[in-house]
């Protein structure tokens, strides 16, 4: 977000296929926990609200199993304040092209 809201540019390299191997001794759970939390948090620092809870929202209802889900909506009011002293907002722009996105990957 931060990349594109600078004037960059990313590309997608469809025909690119990477391969990672995950670590044997991972908790998945916790890992799984992690990545949730931490975007719902770049929702809450980047994103104007309502995008940043209808985002929010609809990651939290991807995740079937209720007590995860309440754990990492937990863990993310949990870190808030902390989070929000730090927020920047996107441009108008920026939200545009991410919308875009998100659009093309619910159809």
């Amino acid at each position: 977000m931060d990349i594109i809201e600078a004037g960059g540019r990313i590309a997608y390299a469809p025909a690119l296929v990477l391969h990672h191997w995950p670590s044997q001794v991972r908790n998945n759970d916790l890992r799984q926990r992690l990545i949730v939390r931490n975007a719902i948090w770049t929702f809450w620092l980047r994103l104007p609200w309502g995008l940043a809870w209808q985002q929010s929202e609809l990651l939290l209802k991807q995740i079937p199993d209720r007590n995860l889900r309440r754990h990492v909506r937990n863990e993310a009011l949990l870190g808030a304040a902390k989070i929000l002293s730090k927020r920047r907002v996107l441009s108008d722009d920026t939200c545009k092209l991410f919308k875009q996105v998100w659009q093309q990957q619910h159809h």
